[in-house]
């Protein structure tokens, strides 16, 4: 068949089935399938250099060679390898790998089809290089042809021993479809050291090193058009199939019966394509041909398509010379019925490298498909690629959304995209009323719905961005996050270079209903690219808006410290026996990390930093760190601060506000573990004239392993709310959302949005006041959401713990309040004990609840609600105030509004109802307990109640109290 023996190796040898197997070859050969049939193998003894080929008789240059042939391997070498070479000289040394093949265990012939092009005349090679060890592999090769439009050499003429002068591409007609003239070969017209643009008019000739430099140096693009950018229209332009196995990529024209039925090109043209009809592990590889060196700012531009329900998943992986892959991008779900762009950061390469995009199918063997599963690609370019090209500005990534993304794109990887959008999101109650630059301009958001799963995401990657230099830059947004279950929003850094992902700020579930800034100062000396990424919750929206950069660090908020850029001049004390440090805890060793909180309360992350107090290896109780602050609370009003107290034998937190060397105040005061949480406080401060200073103080208690640390110091010039009140008008006050539970506790206008609270709120018996709120048709039944306090301090007296509360909608749902302290969380118990219940429909009414609680160490409520199985209703919560004594025993139905004459008879009603139902607990000698009055103290608490609260088998939060007279202080 015209292929014969080479002159540099030993050959190939015609075989046929039934006598080759089981030593030599496969029992079968591919064209008949039969024991009969015939097929060739490398020669049985090889030669020194373990190598032997089957050469063609010569092609003529062309520029849409295919070669197809199947191929057999048996063994597992890591040695013993297959290639196909096209040479271009007698002697071998300009040999190009066309394809290559590891020989591994498969038992089967696969098909293999590659794609050339050749400026000269050449040959194709089968090369067989063993391990030199005999009968350890079983090679073959069968059914070997090119297709129509390889140019064939009637002459069957010798290669030459060194290289001629280049001549123009021949093809065949039928598969060449071109704009360009087409021409007959010709001798290269242009100098030594010049490449000819032999498409173009007339003789245009370029410099030889602008040959395949990622610019279209050719009017028609033909000295890049085998270096990496390729549309499939003509070819496959030196990319190849290099898969392993049964599934391979082939170029397919689109028509009405393929999937897609349209190319991203013209939408009639080509593309490459894989599918998949089983399960298997095998890969489906397609590589680029050998790319060039590249700039820091090279990107890959590529369109793919996955269909089918269990798709594959579709990699692209970085190969060079030093390392054997690195994944840059992986997406396994469905892309619909649309072609989507990605635009890859590839990153400088001083070294040639390749491109591969690999597919694997990706569901489980008891899962059976019902069709073909297809993921296609085209379009495939570079951009920026060039050595010479130039960094961009860094403003680039400024955007208000107005009139587009201002070149920041969507990730392809995710599940989502971000939407712009203008005016209020469809759901009400949960998006903005508009946008953060006008009220009346544009935005991106993204909703959670019926149609996505929670976790899916969407990511805006923003334009390369150059080094920042040794001062950095800026960069801020603002971000709206509002919903019962919203999901988390992030800000990373992706370093090009290295392929790494910083998270540089984070933020979980509902923000309140406002725009609130977020910003980072970025100093990262290599080109990198900032990255925002939102995960969707079960409901609520996610926004950002007016995205900016500015050169240099970040504007500080006035009175804030957050310890981002600095100590804020805070000084360390000389009379004390230890330090405050600032630290992030980013490049902190695990060892260290026991010890440390491993995030700041600012940024959320591991990269923000904060004060922790010292520790040294001689533990010695009662030792101080002491530091002074340099903020201005001349006129200040109120201290606010968070705090992380954590460890067995944590020592003690003070606050002062100091006047003078002898004199200062205690503001605030805190010991032990408070529960492994970055905790809220804040005190009022007295005016003192300009003199005044706040001092910190940190006392190690029994043990090493205590740690105290501080961030986020702020002196405002408001009123700070009186510990234990909160009538939500203004904020959450010092209540805050947990992350360990489902939903969040949502702060609502009560005349405002399509929720189903109350219609007024408790404070101000209106429609414009607000409270918390709980929407008991978000969610699924058992779901939880958790409000925690502060930590009081307690009264020898006791404390009455006062709220309101509005609780309607049948199977609505369990409102419950637990009390809990360090000594109760210690032993395991996270939410405490249970000193308050209510469940099921109470009417469109706000009662009052109370609980007496006399403790003797610093304590701390949480409210849960357990929603119900009914599909409507709402629980919302007002007005809590926390004083010294007892309570008041009746429970107390709010005042009607004053035009609801409805409202009072339900009020008149549910009162009798009530007296009816205290009457009847009374009598049964408190079996239920009152729901909506419980007077505990520490000593019969601890002696007659044990808490256990774990999840059921049904996903609920089973709590059980039992009297079995264990002490619970001791457990």
């Amino acid at each position: 068949c015209s292929w014969g023996k080479s002159n540099l190796a030993t050959g190939w040898i015609l075989q046929k089935g039934e006598q080759a197997w089981p030593k030599i070859g496969p029992p079968r050969d591919h064209t008949r399938n039969t024991a009969a049939g015939h097929y060739i193998t490398p020669a049985h003894e090889l030669s020194d250099d373990q190598r032997a080929e089957i050469i063609s008789s010569t092609l003529l240059p062309s520029s849409d060679c295919t070669v197809r042939f199947y191929h057999y391997c048996q063994g597992n070498s890591t040695l013993a390898r297959l290639n196909v070479i096209l040479r271009t000289l007698r002697n071998g040394d300009e040999d190009i790998i066309l394809w290559e093949n590891a020989v591994t265990q498969s038992f089967r012939w696969h098909r293999v089809e590659v794609t050339f092009s050749s400026r000269v005349k050449s040959k194709m090679v089968f090369l067989y290089m063993g391990n030199g060890e005999a009968h350890t592999t079983l090679t073959a090769v069968d059914d070997i042809s090119l297709s129509m439009s390889c140019a064939h050499d009637p002459a069957n003429s010798e290669l030459p021993e060194t290289p001629e002068p280049t001549t123009t591409p021949t093809t065949a007609t039928t598969s060449l479809t071109t704009s360009a003239p087409s021409v007959s070969p010709t001798v290269n017209p242009c100098k030594e050291k010049e490449f000819h643009c032999w498409r173009s008019d007339g003789v245009k000739c370029i410099a030889a090193a602008a040959q395949c430099n990622y610019v279209l140096d050719c009017p028609l693009g033909e000295d890049e058009e085998t270096c990496g950018p390729c549309n499939f229209e003509n070819g496959l332009c030196q990319w190849s199939d290099a898969s392993v196995g049964p599934y391979t990529w082939n170029r397919v024209k689109a028509t009405n019966t393929t999937d897609p039925p349209n190319d991203h090109t013209t939408g009639t043209g080509h593309y490459i394509q894989t599918y998949f009809l089983e399960q298997s592990k095998n890969e489906a590889v397609f590589q680029s041909p050998s790319l060039p060196i590249s700039s820091a700012y090279c990107q890959l531009l590529f369109h793919f398509y996955i269909g089918g329900e269990h798709s594959g998943n579709l990699s692209v992986i970085l190969w060079n010379e030093e390392d054997d892959g690195k994944l840059l991008w992986s997406r396994s779900s469905s892309s619909s019925t649309q072609w989507v762009t990605e635009l890859l950061p590839l990153g400088k390469h001083d070294r040639p490298y390749r491109i591969i995009f690999s597919s694997q199918t990706l569901f489980r063997h008891d899962e059976f498909l019902t069709n073909i599963q297809t993921i296609a690609l085209d379009d495939i370019s570079f951009h920026n690629c060039e050595k010479d090209y130039q960094a961009p500005d860094i403003s680039l990534a400024t955007c208000s959304f107005e009139k587009d993304l201002c070149g920041w794109i969507q990730g392809a990887a995710e599940d989502l995209d971000w939407q712009r959008w203008s005016e209020t999101t469809e759901s009400k109650n949960t998006g903005p009323s508009g946008d953060h630059t006008s009220g009346n301009g544009y935005y991106l958001y993204i909703t959670s719905s019926i149609h996505n799963r929670t976790g899916d995401t969407a990511r805006l990657k923003s334009p390369l961005s150059p080094p920042s230099g040794p001062d950095g830059y800026c960069f801020s947004f603002w971000y709206h996050m509002f919903g019962a279950n919203v999901g988390s929003l992030r800000m990373s850094i992706y370093d090009i270079s290295s392929n790494h992902v910083t998270l540089m700020w984070l933020r979980r579930g509902s923000q309140g209903n406002e725009w609130r800034l977020a910003q980072s100062h970025v100093k990262l000396q290599e080109v990198h690219q900032l990255l925002i990424e939102a995960s969707v919750g079960l409901s609520g929206h996610i926004a950002i808006d007016d995205l900016s950069v500015t050169k240099g660090a970040c504007a500080p908020t006035e009175g804030l410290c957050d310890f981002e850029q600095g100590d804020c001049g805070w000084i360390q004390q000389t009379n004390d026996n230890l330090d405050w440090i600032r630290v992030s805890d980013q490049y902190q060793k695990s060892e260290f990390l026991k010890s440390r909180p491993g995030f700041d309360h600012t940024t959320n992350t591991a990269t923000g930093y904060y004060f922790y107090m010292d520790a040294t290896p001689a533990h010695v109780q009662g030792h101080k760190a002491i530091m002074t602050s340099q903020l201005n609370i001349d006129n200040a009003k109120c201290l606010q601060l968070w705090y992380y107290m954590e460890g067995r034998g944590t020592g003690t937190l003070n606050v002062y506000q100091q006047f003078s060397d002898k004199d200062r105040s205690l503001l605030v005061t805190q010991s032990g573990g408070q529960g492994g949480l970055w905790r809220f406080a804040q005190t009022p401060l007295t005016p003192s004239g300009s003199n005044s200073r706040i001092v910190v103080e940190g006392i190690t208690g029994q043990s090493e392993e205590g740690i105290i640390a501080l961030d986020d110091v702020q002196v405002t010039n408001y009123t700070c709310t009186p510990s234990g009140q909160c009538d939500f008008e203004a904020n959450f006050c010092s209540w805050f959302n947990l992350f360990e539970d489902d939903a969040d506790w949502l702060r609502v206008q009560a005349g405002t949005g399509e929720h189903t609270g109350p219609s007024v709120d408790h404070t101000s018996n209106s429609s414009t006041g607000y409270y918390l709120y709980m929407d008991s048709s978000v969610g699924h039944w058992g779901d939880a959401a958790m409000i925690l306090s502060e930590i009081f301090t307690p009264d020898s007296r006791g404390n009455c713990f006062t709220f309101w509360y509005h609780q309607y909608g049948n199977s609505v749902g369990t409102l419950n309040l637990y009390i809990n302290n360090r000594t109760i969380h210690n032993s395991g118990n996270k939410f405490g004990q249970r000193v308050w219940t209510e469940s099921g429909n109470q009417g469109d009414v706000w009662w009052r609840g109370n609980a007496y609680v006399k403790r003797k160490e610093p304590f701390w409520f949480i409210f849960e609600f357990l929603k119900g199985a009914g599909p409507k209703g709402s629980v919302a919560i007002d007005d809590i105030h926390i004083t010294p004594g007892y309570c008041d025993s009746d429970p107390t139905p709010a005042p009607p509004h004053r035009n609801d004459t409805v409202g009072i008879g339900v009020g008149v009603a549910v009162t009798l109802l009530v007296i009816f139902i205290v009457g009847a607990a009374l009598m049964l000698k408190k079996i239920k307990g009152a729901n909506r009055e419980c007077i505990l103290e520490d000593d019969v608490l601890d002696r007659n109640y044990r808490l256990d609260n774990h999840m059921g088998s049904n996903g609920l939060h089973v709590i059980t109290l039992s009297t079995d007279g264990n002490d619970a202080s001791s457990i």
